[in-house]
């Protein structure tokens, strides 16, 4: 396939069109999905459409927001030429699966969903489960293409949207700041332990704090890089009061959203990266990791399974049992965090940064739009 031709085929057809996000607060925050976000409405908007944006005024009410958000998108939509492209993220399915039916009915328009993973899947509650079936699975039915980041979460796409729906994949983006192979693996103490990502349950925050308080007098101390939002805010205090009860202040340390440069120097002096999340739909921070030849320590779920292979070691999500009796086996085998290390280093793709996923969603769209 000829990427130039297809970026080409792409820019002829989209040049002109109006662009309009649907996802609410796209850009506001910087977690991973965002991030995503963004750069596929970049990728859209160098392929000629232009980004129009409307903001629904907040509302504390869940229910109220709920009704706000549907009147106001149907309001914006109805006035909208039928030369628009609409861009969707499937994490605010509940409020515009009423829209996306509408624009499939009445308007000769494209809608493009990204699906950066489905957190919710399959709930246990046979309510939530209809539910989520039914507004999420059918929201991205409508959606004309639809763009997800790994096989695993493709996979869960068509256990709630059916099998018939075809995702293109395209994997985010990384900002490595590391191409140097680790040349040695410390042997001294303390041992340290890193794990990155947004504060909240699914994280698995409190299985590392309980696993860290399981080693007892061994030497180990924990750098958590990351923020939290501020409905998670509860959460993280939580959090802060279950370290104080462990008497783990001066191990288990939150630092907060760091730099590039503070990040960089954060990987490169750890000796285990640890990532206990029961929810994910790529896994960003341990591919960064391992560009740092840092030993993976993972909760085994599908995502991480898809990039490391058997070149990490796993344990059951929220087991932190389990979790600190590999913590302190590796603790005592240098050689073998050296192995990994090495082994996770020469699976990431060094060559594969934003600018490249842009490059690859504008390929996909000139796909698709020949289709």
């Amino acid at each position: 396939m000829d990427v130039k031709l297809e970026q080409e085929r792409a820019k002829d057809v989209l040049e002109g069109w109006q662009l309009v996000p649907l996802a609410v607060g796209l850009m506001r925050s910087i977690t991973g999905g965002e991030k995503y976000n963004r750069r596929v409405i970049t990728a859209l908007e160098g392929l000629g459409a232009r980004l129009r944006g409307f903001a629904p005024p907040s509302c504390n009410s869940p229910f109220l927001r709920l009704l706000w958000e549907i009147l106001f998108w149907l309001s914006k939509v109805a006035d909208l030429s039928h030369r628009t492209l609409f861009f969707f993220d499937s994490s605010c399915y509940l409020s515009l699966f009423f829209v996306l039916l509408y624009i499939r009915i009445f308007k000769q328009a494209r809608i493009i969903t990204t699906v950066y993973h489905l957190t919710n899947i399959l709930p246990k509650n046979p309510v939530r489960r209809m539910v989520y079936r039914f507004f999420e699975g059918g929201a991205i039915r409508l959606s004309h293409l639809i763009l997800t980041i790994s096989n695993s979460t493709r996979e869960d796409i068509h256990k709630i949207a059916g099998a018939f729906v075809s995702p293109f994949i395209v994997p985010p983006g990384m900002e490595i700041v590391s191409m140097k192979r680790r040349r040695s693996y410390r042997t001294k103490s303390p041992f340290r332990i890193v794990s990155l990502g947004f504060i909240a349950p699914q994280k698995g925050v409190e299985t590392l704090i309980k696993a860290v308080g399981l080693l007892g007098g061994l030497d180990v101390e924990v750098d958590w890089a990351g923020d939290y939002s501020r409905d998670r805010r509860d959460f993280y205090l939580r959090c802060k009061e279950l370290v104080a009860k462990l008497g783990l202040q001066d191990r288990f340390r939150f630092r907060g959203y760091l730099s590039r440069e503070e990040l960089s120097t954060l990987l490169e002096e750890a000796d285990l990266f640890v990532s206990p999340s029961s929810l994910e739909g790529y896994g960003i921070a341990i591919i960064e990791a391992a560009s740092f030849s840092l030993p993976l320590l993972l909760s085994d779920i599908a995502p991480f399974r898809e990039f490391a292979g058997g070149d990490a070691l796993y344990f059951k999500p929220g087991n932190c049992e389990g979790l600190a009796e590999v913590i302190e086996g590796l603790l005592q085998n240098h050689k073998k965090r050296e192995r990994m290390g090495r082994a996770v280093y020469e699976r990431v793709d060094f060559s594969y940064d934003w600018d490249s996923m842009q490059s690859m969603v504008q390929e996909v769209v000139g796909e698709w739009w020949r289709r």
